[in-house]
């Protein structure tokens, strides 16, 4: 054998260990030769490299900026400035890439399901296994290159000064276990999810529900061990129940990193867990992945989701359409869709607004204005994700099902479409904004809250619900798919208020809070400068979101025949 040909195959036994062939067979080596021909993948790269440095540069700016003196007290600070750009560029990393997981994996099986090709699957020597763990490595591998990515600027920061391992480690450690974590939890759902969407929005659900309710049970736990109400063993529960929590893990790694405490960390403690239910959650969707395409290899004509929405496979006559008849379509499917954790839902959400509510009145919380505070904040979060979600697939989903150009042929135009649609979002989001609503009026009539705050929250969430609109229908014309549409519309408002180093001059729920407090507590003059800037920035939305849904108009007849097939 020739030297090339020993080094070939010495390249090859060491890509079958890295991919684990011996557990992913052929499934990791040809989804990455797919992914190396899709350009999304290389603009992902490209973007994830410009937001590192946008965020290199305005942190290194608003640290900067506050020194001042000599040029020796300057280069003092580089150890400050490298100490807060690492933590910004690591904070980065560890919400971005789990997210990025979550919607790898979000159309990791539907996809399959949608096309019929699991049954084919069937008749290879592949097993659910292996076509489990080859999805979520190939798309792990992908990600690993964006962390990859940061590692070089990781490495001059700390040249720099002031950064120690014991604090770059942790953070990219963490990074990786909770992409796996959300990537299993993606992929579980999107087993039985016939869109994208559905799997993404459900994964992000249940992180929000596990972050919520660990941080409830550490305030609430050891209130009610003092008031007799629970015994005292639950109190055992809640450090146990805090390991669980990826954020808590993350910022304690930050702090350690700075200040050591004696004892084990509790990164080294999560990360394993983490590992640990990342392979249950792995072998449970082996399972149902098994089930599903058993189900789909003997039973292919079988109702599925969709058909089941148009009334396929029921008895009885044909329901009377409504009116507005494009309203009513969006309303009906949905409800048809919706599977047995999304009817869990809106139970369980009712019980824990009963729930915090009791709890507010029992210990005196509702005469608390931040408790009004964020309870608003929380709503306004929820409304605009929902709103965000479903503008961002009102129109993908119509390409996808190819029903697009049936829709354009009713005697309607296009706004009347565009705007039935809109009604149909807004008749799905209403549960939210009417208890915000309600909140907000029994409550400034009560006293806690100023009798200003209702209009001054439509002030501020009226043009902020129009661009989401706009950026949500523009995204879901323009996008050929639900998931690309919906990902989209929801990382544009989160890097414009989340990650932008002038958050509180566009973000709503900042400029809520602050019209809250400064309403209830006379400080009008300390807010009014921010009334104005916020009044530009409404402006701005509302221009913005015009825009956006006359473009979205435009692009419905000229993109009608893109689909992913």
């Amino acid at each position: 054998m020739s030297g090339n040909g020993m080094t070939q195959a010495r390249m090859d036994i060491l890509w079958d260990w890295i991919t684990l062939q011996a557990i992913t067979g052929p499934i990791v080596d040809k989804e990455m030769r797919v992914a190396s021909r899709r350009v999304r993948y290389y603009l992902l790269r490209m973007v994830f490299v410009g937001i590192i440095g946008l965020l290199v540069v305005f942190t290194s700016a608003s640290v900067s900026q506050f020194g001042g003196g000599s040029a020796a007290l300057q280069a003092s600070r580089m150890s400050v400035i490298s100490i807060a750009v690492t933590s910004t560029v690591i904070g980065f990393l560890f919400f971005a890439v789990p997210f990025l997981a979550a919607v790898m994996m979000s159309n990791s099986i539907s996809d399959e399901v949608r096309r019929g090709t699991l049954a084919v699957l069937m008749t290879t020597p592949i097993t659910s296994v292996q076509l489990v763990v080859g999805k979520l490595l190939s798309r792990l591998l992908q990600l690993l290159l964006l962390t990859a990515i940061a590692l070089p600027l990781l490495s001059i920061l700390r040249l720099l000064g002031g950064v120690p391992w014991e604090a770059v480690l942790p953070g990219i450690v963490l990074t990786m276990t909770t992409a796996i974590l959300a990537g299993s939890v993606s992929l579980w759902f999107s087993v039985t999810a016939r869109q994208a969407h559905r799997a993404l929005s459900m994964t992000i659900g249940v992180f929000i529900i596990v972050y919520l309710g660990v941080i409830l049970l550490e305030f609430w736990v050891p209130m009610l061990i003092r008031n007799g109400t629970i015994p005292n063993w639950c109190g055992g529960l809640v450090p146990i129940l805090s390991l669980l929590d990826p954020n808590r893990a993350f910022y304690t790694a930050l702090a350690n990193s700075r200040m050591p405490v004696p004892g084990t960390p509790s990164w080294v403690m999560h990360c394993p867990i983490s590992l640990a239910m990342s392979a249950a959650i792995l072998g449970s969707a082996s399972i149902r992945l098994r089930k599903v395409m058993i189900r789909q290899a003997f039973d292919p004509n079988r109702v599925g989701v969709v058909g089941k929405a148009l009334g396929a496979g029921r008895p009885g006559p044909i329901r009377e359409v409504g009116n507005p008849p494009i309203t009513w379509k969006d309303l009906h499917s949905t409800l048809r869709e919706r599977g047995w954790l999304e009817r869990f839902t809106a139970p369980l959400a009712i019980v824990m607004l009963l729930l915090t509510y009791f709890l507010a009145w029992k210990y005196d919380g509702l005469d608390y204005v931040g408790f009004h505070v964020a309870f608003v904040a929380i709503l306004i979060l929820l409304g605009l994700l929902r709103t965000t979600t479903l503008a961002g697939m009102t129109i993908a989903r119509e390409k996808e099902s190819r029903t697009l150009p049936i829709l354009l042929m009713v005697p309607l135009s296009d706004a009347e479409i565009l705007w039935q649609k809109v009604r149909a979002i807004l008749h799905k989001t209403a549960p939210i904004w009417l208890v915000l609503a309600i909140h907000v009026i029994v409550f400034s009539a009560a006293g806690p809250l100023s009798p200003w705050s209702f209009p001054a929250l439509a002030a501020i969430l009226l043009p902020t619900l129009i661009f989401v609109f706009g950026l949500g229908l523009f995204f879901s014309a323009k996008c050929r798919s639900t998931t690309a549409a919906t990902t989209w519309s929801f990382a544009v408002p989160m890097l414009m208020w989340f990650f932008n180093p002038f958050m509180f001059v566009c973000n709503p729920i900042v400029a809520a809070c602050l019209a809250l407090v400064g309403l209830t507590n006379a400080e009008r003059g300390d807010v009014g400068w921010f009334g104005l800037v916020w009044g530009v920035v409404l402006v701005g939305y509302l221009c913005i979101g015009a825009i956006l849904v006359i473009a979205a108009e435009r692009m419905m007849r000229s993109r009608m025949f893109e689909s992913r097939g």
